[in-house]
């Protein structure tokens, strides 16, 4: 039992059609968005970076301070 070798190939002709059906709408540029949202991506990173140093950064654990000050009499 084979098939036609016109059965497994689809025919050039049906291609074209669909892609002519449905045609691909490019995106405009748009310079002004870009920079908005690079402005409000680099102030969020600064926010992000305010909040690490703040508080986490040179900070010691604190279980661990406070288990020294107890063994301390």
């Amino acid at each position: 039992m084979t098939r036609p070798a016109s059965a497994t190939k689809p025919s050039g002709k049906s291609k074209q059609s669909q892609a002519s059906a449905e045609p691909v709408v490019a995106l405009k540029p748009r310079p002004k968005l870009f920079y908005a949202l690079l402005v409000i991506f680099i102030v969020w990173i600064g926010f992000l970076l305010t909040l690490y140093f703040t508080t986490v950064y040179h900070r010691t654990d604190v279980h661990v301070e406070s288990a020294t000050r107890r063994a301390l009499p």
